[in-house]
């Protein structure tokens, strides 16, 4: 039996906007062996760390790559492949999280709103959780 990795996406919301990374590359493609995309928005992603649940695993990359200490995060949905879990997580953000907020390595974070979405160049795995779970995004 092979082990299948736990890969993440945590939305992290602000004022109703939605916080994106720019990458070079899509995150989940890599890890699914397809063709990735160059120059993509995307939720932050997280693969479960050793010994670490992925609440903390979330919780850790978070502050590690944005600043951001989360207080926790909701588990919005579960759903997978045979290569893969997926889940999908959100955190509302405060003041003072936002003005905490760094980017590491000049690495491009911005908040958007909703409506704004859909005229990104999106990763495929953040694009096809918004076409698919509007209704979940309408109530973040």
């Amino acid at each position: 039996m092979t082990n299948k990795n736990d890969i993440s996406l945590i939305i992290l919301t602000y004022k109703n906007k939605v916080l994106l990374r720019l990458h070079n590359t899509d995150p989940l493609a890599l890890s699914i062996q397809s063709n990735s995309k160059k120059n993509v928005w995307s939720f932050l992603s997280v693969s479960r760390e050793k010994n670490k649940t992925l609440k903390s695993s979330i919780i850790s990359k978070v502050e590690r790559e944005t600043g951001i200490k989360l207080d926790g995060a909701t588990l919005l949905l579960d759903a997978g492949t045979d290569a893969y879990n997926k889940h999908i997580f959100h955190a509302s953000l405060n003041d003072d999280n936002v003005n905490s907020m760094h980017r590491v390595n000049g690495e491009t974070l911005q908040f958007f709103a909703l409506k704004e979405l859909n005229q990104l160049n999106l990763t495929d795995s953040t694009k096809s959780f918004i076409e698919t779970n509007d209704s979940i995004m309408q109530g973040l």
